[in-house]
């Protein structure tokens, strides 16, 4: 791991409207980039057309249907787009969608890394989906995206709250777990999961979580984290769109004068390796 920027944003979406979500999204992006050079930008869950997809009243599923058709149509050019801008800005992405799968209106909640190259990596697909969440087809594997800095491991929103993903990411090597989100249940359970999950593992962790309401008219409210492997808070946003950069250093670099610093993988290992 070397030390690099990352920056987490949590932009206003605009329920189901692909076009303009996406928009959004290389705006801020392109004005950020005139401030400060992140090395790696995170962005919400389903940023392309927020979360819910049906409405209680909506027995037609109008929702589903209208987003399925767009990104049918648009995610080809959606993907094309943010890998030039990631080129051109020699900036790694995490761009999560619903990506339409082969079975008409269904769908995979996935995040797409697009690499400083403009290259897209791996797609996580979500694993434990939310219990509302019938639109979607469940992932079935950890991903791992590497770089030149850092090994990152994806878990979205609901994945968060198993531990067992996270223990995953970090025997295996990975150093940072990113978690989109559209989080709507209470704070607490977003910071204690989100805590829980960097603590457990020594591991940085972040969660990007969304804002304002979607299709459902569900409030979403932001509070974008970044947790450092001690389980402290580094960064922390509001309810408003807003987005954060902060240094990630490496764990010799952390101050622990005020720490017990343990390593709970090195423990688990030795367990582990008694076993076999």
């Amino acid at each position: 791991m070397k030390n690099f920027l990352l920056c987490a944003i949590q932009p206003q979406i605009v329920p189901l409207d692909v076009e303009k979500n996406v928009d959004r999204c290389i705006y801020l992006i392109k004005n950020i980039l005139k401030i400060k050079k992140p090395d790696l930008i995170i962005f919400p869950e389903t940023v392309t057309t927020g979360f819910s997809l049906r409405k209680v009243v909506d027995k037609k599923d109008a929702g589903i249907k209208k987003v399925y058709f767009d990104l049918k149509m648009k995610l080809g050019q959606i993907k094309g787009l943010i890998c030039q801008l990631a080129k051109e800005n020699k900036v790694n992405i995490i761009f999560p969608t619903y990506v339409p799968s082969n079975i008409k209106n269904r769908f995979y909640n996935s995040a797409f890394f697009i690499s400083s190259k403009g290259i897209i990596g791996e797609e996580y697909r979500k694993i434990f989906l939310f219990p509302t969440e019938s639109w979607s087809i469940a992932g079935k594997k950890t991903v791992i995206w590497k770089t030149d800095f850092i090994k990152i491991g994806c878990m979205i929103c609901f994945d968060g709250d198993y531990p067992e993903l996270a223990r995953k990411y970090a025997l295996s090597g990975v150093e940072l777990v990113v978690r989109p989100s559209a989080l709507m249940r209470d704070y607490t359970i977003w910071e204690m999961t989100n805590r829980s999950r960097a603590y457990e593992n020594q591991i940085y962790f972040c969660g990007v979580n969304s804002i304002g309401q979607d299709y459902s008219e569900k409030n979403f409210y932001g509070h974008s984290m970044l947790i450092n492997p001690y389980s402290r808070i580094k960064k922390l946003l509001g309810a408003n769109e807003d987005y954060f950069i902060e240094k990630v250093e490496t764990k010799s670099k952390i101050d622990t004068s005020n720490e017990i610093v343990l390593d709970h993988n090195k423990e688990l290992k030795k367990v582990y390796m008694a076993k076999i």
